[in-house]
């Protein structure tokens, strides 16, 4: 059996308009009202990845980093269109315009 996160994490029975960009849903009400098994980015279960504190705490320490330091602006205004691989990424790349803050 396969459970695909990609279909879970925009199923309209666990998420209001699960196609927008809205990071808000992650905290608050949103998210004590949501399904513990809607958002399943590392897996649940005996075979949970064990990894998952250590690589959050990773990534808001380089976003952390990144954003204090630095400010991205995207080049061109072409819709971004996404594909399901492994993980969900963009079809082409995104060209960003990195400036000194």
């Amino acid at each position: 059996m396969f459970i695909s996160p990609y279909t879970v994490h925009r199923h309209p029975a666990f998420w209001n308009e699960a196609e927008e960009f809205r990071p808000e849903r992650f905290a608050g009400v949103d998210a004590k009202e949501r399904h513990r098994f809607a958002y399943i980015p590392f897996s649940v279960g005996p075979r949970h990845c064990i990894g998952e504190n250590m690589a959050m705490f990773e990534m808001l320490v380089h976003v952390n980093r990144m954003v204090r330091r630095f400010r991205l602006t995207r080049l061109g205004d072409e819709p971004i269109e996404l594909e399901a691989q492994i993980n969900l990424r963009p079809r082409s790349n995104l060209m960003m315009q990195v400036t000194e803050r």
